[in-house]
């Protein structure tokens, strides 16, 4: 099995080149918020918010204050949160549009006595709709993608609204909190030609669903839906019967790193049909153990039957682990339709529909993502079941 993703990023807006036009400010837990035009540097509660180039600075309050109601006088109030409001008109496009940045720690702020993490949160509202809002913690200077959907608000004017808080014990000590090439990309989607050579594959599938093909065996051209992802089989999904048992059905394995390059052997890496103990609590299922700043992925190149179909989960990090944290994601014909991010602790569930693809041929993945160093990531995917929707 061969994937080829074909992605452009190519129309986006670039939040760092918008200050200019931002609104900043702070809003401690007690006493009086503070709002300015542009960055925020220089307030008096220590609030920050300044481009540095294509990366965000940002520091929640760390020394508010607020009136005593009975002494007048001012004295220390805790904390709170420092943000940046920007007005965006969204285009009105047939694909879709995406808020993303990958945010982090400053390297300098993590170790023991410094930060406890910062929340990072992105809202969008637009008038007579309902808020839409995502929020990623992180205590590492290992990058996490921060993601919101916003095309139900496209040929709209918005409100964007980034913000950091000084994670949970409201402590912001060290937050030192970075945003990395915050935007909003929009999806330009049209059928397009991809063509390939010395590539001895049949059975194409597409994320964008159906792929036109002509020429031989080796070489060709595919036209399909564009930015998008293609899959050449060299064999044609087999049909299955549900319930389907996805830790006893037969599967492809493939590692990754987070460059795109395809793995071989990697150290530690493995994708193997387990028990694992979660919280106390055994199941069966596979243990997939992701390489370092990379992905484990096991594919399922399956014909699906007729009537709607479904997959559920439950996923952990086994007992003992003191990992980060690690994602597990499911994706059909390279399109993500679940992700899960988990820390040691309890299983979790997580639910795929599969019936937009009812009787048809897909590659069916379950991929474990290091989201970072893979230190302790002792995924489990445990009676991972394919079931009748």
């Amino acid at each position: 099995m061969a994937t080829i993703e074909v992605r452009d990023n190519a129309a986006a807006i670039r939040l760092t080149e918008r200050f200019d036009t931002a609104k900043c400010g702070s809003t401690p837990f007690e006493g009086q918020p503070i709002e300015v035009p542009g960055p925020l540097t220089g307030a008096s509660d220590g609030a920050q918010f300044m481009p540095q180039g294509s990366t965000v600075f940002a520091h929640p309050p760390w020394k508010a204050e607020r009136q005593n109601p009975q002494t007048g006088a001012m004295e220390g109030g805790g904390t709170g949160v420092a943000y940046a409001e920007f007005t965006l008109d969204l285009p009105d496009v047939s694909g879709g549009i995406r808020f993303r940045s990958d945010v982090a720690m400053d390297k300098g702020a993590v170790g023991e006595g410094k930060t406890d993490g910062v929340l990072y949160s992105v809202a969008a509202t637009a008038p007579d709709q309902p808020e839409l809002h995502a929020e990623v913690l992180n205590a590492t200077a290992d990058p996490k993608l921060l993601d919101l959907d916003l095309t139900s608000l496209r040929d709209r004017k918005i409100t964007l609204r980034l913000q950091v808080h000084p994670g949970p014990r409201k402590d912001p000590t060290f937050d030192w909190a970075r945003w990395y090439s915050p935007r909003v990309e929009i999806e330009r989607r049209e059928r397009g030609v991809l063509g390939l050579a010395n590539a001895p594959f049949l059975n194409p599938l597409s994320s964008g669903g159906a792929v036109d093909f002509s020429g031989s065996t080796t070489e060709g051209s595919f036209t399909m839906e564009l930015p998008g992802t293609l899959i050449l089989l060299k064999e044609p999904p087999r049909p299955v019967t549900l319930p389907l048992d996805l830790a006893r059905t037969p599967f492809l394995t493939a590692f990754v790193a987070a460059t795109g390059e395809l793995l071989t052997n990697p150290l530690y890496a493995c994708a193997t049909p387990s028990e694992g103990m979660v919280g106390g609590v055994k199941r069966t299922g596979l243990f997939m153990r992701p390489p370092n700043q990379g992905i484990t992925e096991v594919a399922y190149p399956i014909v699906l039957p007729a009537q709607a179909a479904k997959l559920h989960a439950f996923v952990g990090l086994r007992d003992g682990s003191k990992a980060e944290g690690c994602g597990f994601i499911v994706k059909v014909n390279g399109k993500q339709l679940a992700y899960e991010h988990k820390v040691p602790g309890q299983w979790s569930e997580i639910n795929a529909d599969l019936s937009p693809w009812a009787g048809k041929p897909v590659v069916l993945t379950l991929v474990t993502d290091s989201e970072g160093g893979y230190d302790f990531d002792w995924a489990m995917w445990a009676e991972v079941q394919v079931t009748r929707g």
